[in-house]
């Protein structure tokens, strides 16, 4: 495997809790599981660091970032604004050429919802998101909404990964979401772009503040940090 196929195969299972918040990420073992030194695997820690995949420290070394209560409400503060101002300057600032890379993965994260392949669902859907981010063409947004998409695909996930708590009506509804913010991207419809945003997102907060309405943390994976969810 290359360096970044390393680094998507990491960042697909910190967003699909296969590695948990908070759990450590041991160097020594990554390079075994690669195969490569421990050299290359240094470097993608850094980069998984900076780009708000993972914490390092003297103590405990390189930690999965936690995803605890704390850590939830700031998502839930940060999110709806953060997701407006990103469409809209995506809107304004888009090439045809991005268009047509965002249709494309709109297509890949259709055929995961027709497929009801979870997992592609939500690391599509991150995919989807992010590439409006680069669309938006700003420096100081996108590092911001590259970490909300972390915590969102890893909620999507605690909310569906035994696939029997997924709505699969509401799943289609996000598709259609996808297709028509596509749409108004393209014909540069900025306030229109918001709107279908702030439609997208109140279902999916929906859906999550529903879920954790019901949990108390001793029903959370034990696999998680004390304080983590």
């Amino acid at each position: 495997m290359t360096k970044q196929e390393i680094v998507a195969q990491i960042q697909n299972e910190i967003l699909t809790l296969e590695f948990a918040p908070g759990s450590t990420l041991d160097e020594t073992e990554l390079a075994k599981r690669f195969g490569v030194s421990r050299t290359p695997i240094r470097e993608i820690l850094r980069q998984l660091e900076g780009e708000g995949y993972a914490v390092s420290g003297e103590i405990r070394g390189n930690r999965v970032i936690p995803l605890d209560l704390s850590v939830i409400q700031q998502f839930f503060t940060a999110a709806t604004q953060t997701y407006a101002f990103v469409i809209w300057l995506a809107a304004e600032n888009a090439t045809a050429d991005e268009c047509e890379q965002l249709q494309r993965i709109q297509h890949s994260f259709k055929q995961a919802v027709t497929s009801r392949d979870v997992q592609a669902m939500v690391t599509r859907n991150n995919r989807f998101h992010l590439k409006i981010g680069e669309m938006a063409h700003n420096c100081f947004l996108l590092p911001t909404l590259k970490r909300l998409l972390i915590d969102h695909g890893r909620i999507a996930w605690l909310l569906w990964r035994d696939g029997k708590q997924v709505d699969w009506d509401g799943a289609y509804a996000s598709s259609e979401h996808h297709d028509r913010m596509i749409a108004e991207i393209r014909a540069g419809n900025a306030e229109a772009a918001v709107n279908l945003s702030n439609e997208h997102w109140e279902l999916s907060k929906h859906h999550m503040l529903s879920y954790f309405s019901k949990q108390t943390p001793s029903q959370f994976s034990p696999s998680f940090e004390a304080k983590s969810l």
